[in-house]
This record gives structure tokens, C-alpha cells and sequence, in this order.
């Protein structure tokens, strides 16, 4: 059906507009929404919710149940407090959502409950207001929801890093190491028998999505042979690339159905490498392969229309997004903490603009949401930002591993303190995470800024602020696991 020819929808799309404005008052109502059969009224509901219930979109990283109430709101923007306000207490949103699913009979309530699980931050308390109300069957049914949600978000998966070589130097890249490392680095690409051990080591543990990475995965000569090895194990796969590739690989790419191509956008790339870039995310687009533009904001003043333009060129309907944030080495250029701020008016600017163009402006690194307004701040919310620009603790701490060419590991891109010993030597995935869970669950409970101690978001450590990168000490971060590099001190840019 198109709904632009159906007045009765058009005209309760526009009420859940007129609700949201009204502000967290129209949590009740937007719930009762969740329950609309007309998945396009339920779609609006949940991004109003998120738009107005910020601790129901960051997902609960530690187990907390201190209510919002205690803290203060000193330093908070006004929608921030508004919408934390209750968080804990009798008339929260699990609450609102228990008690409209009690009276419903199985049918109706798979449905409303499916919808209800979409929120992470509210996921457990939903599931305690539950069983608090003698409702254990659809507690259950709730849970079920939750899990199968939570696997088709977050499959097992692996990042390798084939090589670390790469056509640009980017100062800001979060793959570099300290400069002796990273050059060294680049000129030992991964085996081939070590990327197939990699390979069997996955599939012996379940786990089926493999990301490429680097450096640039396109550089590697048997890259293609991967990926068929990894198809024929019953892997998807995807990977990360600067898009200047030519076209015998762009061939090989479109024949093997990446479920996605991120393509970093970096300064460097002007002239006829942008030309090459747009060339080949247009033909990805064009052949059905899911193509985003990844690009970084390093300056307060970067010029942000030439990620939206090379979008508009090549047919992109998404840009990811991050504020330059350091790698745990400290070894590229970032924005430091205190600077951060400066940023918030560049990133509302880009959203709109982009709202405008329909294209999807998502953050895909966390940045303060203290920092933004109101309207910025609603975007990021509504638009899955905050659900997943963070998702280290999933699967056990292993769902943002990243192996590198000698098959040592880290936590993620940004904890890039590497742990020694080859991960296929380890009893899967949650196995390796053990060298590493502990620094990262005390890099959660630490606050970025002054006022993230008076911050509801910080109960759970919802809110990070931004990347635990910012607060990794390097050389002691692994303990005696760690082979990393002490560096030559921070490169940071200043906001104006």
C-alpha cells in the first residue's frame, strides 16, 4: 500500500509528530501506539519513544538498578533531564509497556512485545516489570523476543585485518600503531595458511560473519580467496575499504554479495581518486550490494557537504560518522575530550543537511549526547546511533574482535592494545575475550567528563561519552598479555 495516498494513516503519522513535541508526558500514548497492527504506525512510535526516552535507547552495559531520581542534572541540557526523569520508579517506560501487554492474549501480545524489545536500555526492566506482575508467560515470550533479537543485531563475529598496508596516511586512522610498529606492520601481511587456520577456528565456534579490514583489505593478494573459503564454511562476510579499487576487483566484489561496504571517505581522497570513489560505490549501488560512505569529522570547521555530495553522486542512502577519536596507543590524531563540545554544532548541521537529502546521517562512534540539542540529539536517538556505535559488551565482550596479521587480537578497532597470543589458540571467541574483559569493564565504570557522574545515562554505563579509547592506558592495559607499544604522546586537534 502507499501510505502517501492513505489519509487515515497520514493523519495518525502526524498525531505521533504532535505527541513527540509535547515531550516524555506522551510515553503512554505512544505505547498504546506499539499495539497498532499497521507496522508503519508502530515504526513511528518507536522512534518517538527513543527521540523521548534516551535510557531506553543506550543499551544497559552493567547491571544497575539505581533509579534516575537520585542523581543530579547539574551540567545536563534540559531534554536529557526531562527525559531520564522517572527512570526506575512505578510509572517508567517498562512499566507503561507491562501494564499494556497484561491484559492482551498471545497473538497481539507477540507482536507488541517483539516491538518492545527493540529497546535495549529498558530490555531487563521490562522483563522484571513482567514478572513482577505474575505475567511469567509473557515474560517468557518477552525474553524469546529479546534473544532472537540480539542474534540477528549481533551474530558472532570476527574483524581480521589481513594487511595493515594502505594507499593513504591518514593522521587520524585508529589501525596505526606507534610509527616503527605500523610500518612494520605493513609489510607482513597476514598468511594465507594462518588465514585459513583463522577460518577453521571460526567455524569450529559457531561463529559465521567475518569483517575485513586493515589497512586496506583490497591490498591483499589473496583476499578474494578468503572470502570463497569463508562462503564455502556457510560464512556472510563484509568488509571496510578507501574505495580505490580497480575493476577487476570491483568485479570480484559484486560476484561474491558482501553484505556490506563501508567506504571511508578520507581527505586524501580528491581529484580522480574521488572520481574512482564515486565511480565504484556507484556501481555497487547500481549491481544491489549495500554500500554506506564512513567518513570522519576532524576539524570543527570541516567541510561536510563533500561526504554528502559523493553520497548524492554514487546513489549511498547512509553516512556513517564519527568525530576523530585516539586509538588506546594514543599513536593518531584525535580530538581531545575537553574539545569535543566544539563538534556539536558541526554534527547538527550535518544532520539536518542530510535529513534534507534523505540521506541517513548515523554516529558510528559514540560522541557526549549531552553535548547536542534537542532536535540533534532526537536524530541520533531515533535513528539506531546510540543502540549500536558501542556494542563491545555483546557476545560476551567478543563481538568487536579484531585480529591482525600475526593473529594477535584486541578488544576492537579503538582498544588496539594488541593481546600477544594467537587467538586461535584459545577455546573460541569468549574464551579470548577472558585476556581482556576486566580492563574493559573498568574503563566502562570510569567517567569521561565532570558531569558524567551526575548523569542518569551513567546508570549501567549506558552512556561511554565517547570511546573507551579516551581512557585506556596503554601500557599497562592488558597487563603481562600485552605486547603494546608505548608511543611518542598524544597528536590531538582543539575545537575553536
Amino acid at each position: 500500500m502507499d501510505i502517501t495516498r492513505d489519509i487515515d494513516l497520514i493523519a495518525r503519522l502526524l498525531e505521533i509528530k504532535k505527541a513527540r513535541a509535547t515531550g516524555p508526558e506522551a510515553l503512554e500514548m505512544l505505547v498504546g501506539v506499539l499495539a497498532e497492527p499497521h507496522p508503519a504506525l508502530a515504526g513511528a512510535a518507536i522512534a518517538s519513544i527513543s527521540a523521548l526516552s534516551p535510557m531506553a535507547v543506550f543499551p544497559e552495559r552493567l547491571h544497575d538498578d539505581t533509579q534516575a531520581e537520585g542523581l543530579g542534572e547539574e551540567g545536563l541540557p534540559g531534554w536529557l533531564v526531562g527525559g531520564c526523569r522517572g527512570w526506575g520508579g512505578l510509572a517508567d517506560l517498562p512499566s507503561l509497556i507491562a501494564g499494556k501487554a497484561a491484559p492482551m492474549l498471545a497473538p497481539e501480545a507477540e507482536v507488541f512485545l517483539e516491538r518492545a524489545a527493540v529497546f535495549q536500555g529498558a530490555q531487563r526492566l521490562i522483563y522484571k516489570r513482567l514478572r513482577g506482575a505474575g505475567l511469567d508467560s509473557h515474560a517468557a515470550l518477552f525474553r524469546q523476543k529479546v534473544l532472537e533479537l540480539r542474534r540477528k543485531q549481533f551474530p558472532a563475529q570476527v574483524s581480521l585485518s589481513a594487511t595493515m598496508a594502505c594507499q593513504l596516511r591518514c593522521d587520524f586512522c585508529i589501525a596505526e600503531d606507534s610509527v616503527a610498529a605500523a610500518e612494520s606492520l605493513r609489510s607482513r601481511p597476514v598468511t594465507y595458511d594462518d588465514a585459513m587456520a583463522l577460518l577453521d577456528w571460526m567455524d569450529a565456534h559457531g561463529v559465521k560473519r567475518l569483517s575485513l579490514t586493515g589497512g586496506e583489505p583490497t591490498l591483499y593478494e589473496r583476499v578474494s580467496d578468503i572470502i570463497d573459503e569463508a562462503r564455502k564454511r556457510g560464512m556472510e562476510f563484509y568488509f571496510s575499504t578507501n574505495g580505490l579499487f580497480g575493476s577487476a576487483m570491483l568485479k570480484k566484489i559484486i560476484e561474491r554479495r558482501p553484505l556490506c561496504v563501508t567506504m571511508h571517505l578520507a581527505p586524501e581522497i580528491t581529484g580522480a581518486r574521488l572520481e574512482e570513489f564515486v565511480s565504484n560505490a556507484r556501481s555497487l549501488v547500481e549491481a544491489g550490494i549495500y554500500a554506506v560512505i564512513r567518513c570522519n569529522i576532524v576539524t570543527p570547521e570541516d567541510d561536510y557537504t563533500r561526504f554528502l555530495e559523493a553520497a548524492t553522486a554514487s546513489g549511498i542512502k547512509e553516512i556513517r560518522a564519527a568525530v576523530a577519536m585516539p586509538n588506546s596507543m594514543r599513536a593518531n590524531a584525535y580530538v581531545s575530550a575537553e574539545h569535543l563540545k566544539s563538534y556539536s554544532r558541526i554534527l547538527a548541521s550535518f544532520a539536518r543537511e542530510a535529513d534534507e537529502r534523505c540521506v541517513l546521517l548515523v554516529l558510528t562512534k559514540p560522541y557526549p549526547p549531552c553535548m547536542l540539542d534537542e532536535e540533534t540529539a532526537g536524530r541520533f536517538l531515533s535513528n539506531g546511533s546510540y543502540e549500536t556505535n558501542c556494542s563491545i559488551q555483546k557476545n560476551g565482550f567478543s563481538n568487536n574482535l579484531v585480529v591482525y596479521p600475526d593473529l594477535s587480537f584486541s578488544p576492537c578497532l579503538g582498544l588496539n592494545g594488541r593481546v600477544s597470543r594467537r587467538i586461535v589458540e584459545y577455546e573460541g571467541p569468549r574464551d579470548a575475550s577472558l585476556a581482556f574483559i576486566a580492563p574493559v569493564r573498568e574503563l566502562m565504570g570510569e567517567h569521561l567528563l565532570e558531569q558524567c557522574g551526575s548523569c542518569p545515562l551513567s546508570i549501567g554505563a549506558r552512556c561511554i561519552g565517547a570511546c573507551l579509547s579516551y581512557r585506556a592506558d596503554p601500557p599497562e592495559f592488558y597487563g603481562q598479555h600485552s605486547h603494546a607499544l608505548r608511543t611518542h604522546g598524544p597528536r590531538t586537534h582543539g575545537g575553536s
